[in-house]
């Protein structure tokens, strides 16, 4: 029998399916049976132990949000448990439970339900540097070819230039010396033909080497979903880890809650009032102001510095003093 809590996860699901990252998501709802309000601790346990250490003590499970939370007499809190697996991790079945405990004695609590989930080793991102290392291969053979016929048919140009006069002067026959009136022969002086000049062509320019494409970088997408001591002007947002809840600060002046794909849950109803900003004080109050700043919506926590808006998994938007709740929309579960 239940001492404290009920601590349930959703029927039938016994086994997680981690997706391509490694990566999975599980609620945990618990209710207060005690009779009477108390504040709770979310703790998650290794379910079997592993000698080596479980899910848990490696750091891949844990809890979004707050882990110690008040509850009411008979009130329920729902708890997200997310599941990160690093890619070198080795292949084996892994479990956890995530477990309640009474914050004022932390040794009594209540055993939730077990989830399991195997890991299978990732395959490793294909290198791209053998398709760097084609592309620039193919670029050399490409610029060795181009130099070669270049020369090639500079080469033959400067033969045919060369030839072209030995040809003509072997073939044009000497004339014949005339006799001499005497029986002495008059000494004959004869001149070597001037040897042609051949003019060298000019080198052939070497081709531009072509340059290789560096591949674009890869942006890094960046969200928000918590702010404290901050300020939401119109148009401005926070979203919850997964993405499924945004809490925006409307041009209209109504501070509204949706739920993906674009589902109204909660709103300030200040769209009438000409709200102009929210501030996340660091008094610890949440307050709508007009452009003029004069308050129209407050949450009424003022007097505990240091506090926190949170837009959680579960569509709870929260305002927390260190792990202490102090507000809540109440739109968990919706």
């Amino acid at each position: 029998m239940p001492r404290y809590f009920s601590v349930n996860r959703p029927d039938g699901l016994t086994t997680l399916r981690l997706d391509s990252q490694g990566r999975a998501t599980v609620q945990y709802t618990a209710k207060n049976l005690s009779g009477s309000s108390l504040d709770g601790r979310a703790v998650l346990v290794s379910n079997p132990a592993e000698p080596s250490g479980g899910p848990v003590e490696r750091g891949w499970v844990r809890v979004d949000g707050a882990t110690d939370r008040h509850f009411d007499k008979d009130k329920e809190e729902v708890f997200a448990v997310s599941v990160a697996v690093p890619a070198q991790a080795p292949a084996g079945d892994h479990g956890f439970r995530l477990d309640m405990v009474n914050v004022l004695r932390p040794d009594e609590g209540d055993q939730g339900p077990s989830v399991r989930f195997s890991v299978i080793p990732r395959a490793a991102a294909p290198s791209r540097w053998p398709i760097y290392a084609g592309v620039i291969a193919a670029v050399i053979i490409v610029v060795g070819i181009t130099i070669w016929l270049l020369s090639r048919n500079s080469s033959k140009q400067a033969t045919d230039s060369a030839t072209a006069p030995s040809t003509a002067s072997a073939s044009t026959p000497a004339p014949a010396p005339a006799p001499a009136p005497t029986p002495t022969p008059a000494s004959v002086t004869t001149s070597a033909p001037a040897p042609a000049l051949v003019s060298a062509p000019a080198p052939a320019p070497a081709p531009a080497p072509v340059p290789v494409p560096a591949p674009a970088p890869i942006p890094i997408p960046q969200t928000t979903d918590t702010i404290e001591n901050q300020t939401l002007a119109a148009g401005q947002s926070i979203t919850s880890r997964s993405s499924r809840f945004t809490l925006i600060m409307q041009g209209d002046g109504n501070l509204v809650i949706y739920k993906a794909p674009n589902i109204p849950i909660w709103a300030t109803m200040t769209n009438d009032r000409r709200g102009e900003r929210v501030i996340m004080q660091s008094d610890g109050n949440l307050v709508v102001y007009t452009a003029t700043g004069l308050p129209i919506w407050a949450s009424k926590t003022q007097g505990h510095p240091g506090s926190r808006l949170v837009m959680q998994d579960d569509g709870n938007l929260v305002i927390y003093q260190g792990a202490r709740a102090l507000w809540a929309s109440g739109t968990n579960g919706k």
